[in-house]
């Protein structure tokens, strides 16, 4: 990435950014995400809520960002749940989704929305919201042209569906805030986490 690329993207973030009310979040400070989860940053995070959906980013959204959805409902689009303008005819959660069937969800929401070249590298088991469900790592082309990665967690509960993505230009932004997007991710608890605080001499 040449330098009047970087440039060109923090002037974007910075500008979206600032045309939207982002919330400071303090890290390691347990922090309410949706109406009934808990997550606990390792640094500081800036958070925005739309919807039932919640985007949280360090250095503003277009440059890395970790977007959580949660409760949506058979038969919904998954980015309805951000845009209210989503389009109608995207592809649609079915609560008897197996997860192969959750993997492709996401990759062809991304291809709907006319993101290219969107390839599932990795899917593996994993915990989720306190259920039994996937983890994909995918890499996409962006309208735009630029390379991005991302790596998402989902998991079925009630018959709806939560989603937790991290997502980042490939070159230098993903790699540098994987371990902070990812640990944010892994902290997810319905369960309000013991803040510590420090030892007193």
């Amino acid at each position: 990435m040449n330098f009047k690329t970087t440039t060109a993207l923090v002037a974007s973030a910075l500008l979206l950014t600032a045309c939207q009310t982002f919330q400071l979040t303090e890290g390691g400070k347990p922090t309410l995400v949706g109406d009934a989860y808990y997550v606990t940053p390792t640094q500081d995070w800036s958070k925005l809520k739309r919807g039932t959906s919640e985007i949280w980013t360090i250095n503003g959204s277009s440059l890395d960002n970790v977007t959580f959805f949660f409760g949506i409902e058979d038969g919904e689009p998954l980015h309805e749940h951000i845009n209210s303008l989503a389009s109608k005819d995207a592809p649609k959660f079915q609560a008897d989704m197996d997860k192969l069937e959750l993997a492709e969800l996401l990759k062809d929401t991304l291809s709907h929305y006319e993101h290219q070249d969107v390839n599932i590298e990795v899917m593996d088991s994993a915990r989720f919201c306190a259920q039994d469900g996937v983890r994909m790592e995918m890499t996409y082309v962006t309208k735009g042209g630029l390379d991005k990665r991302l790596i998402a967690m989902a998991a079925v509960e009630e018959e709806k569906l939560n989603m937790a993505i991290y997502s980042a230009p490939t070159e230098y932004y993903f790699d540098h805030y994987k371990e902070a997007a990812v640990g944010l991710m892994d902290s997810l608890s319905k369960e309000k986490p013991v803040e510590e605080t420090a030892e007193k001499n």
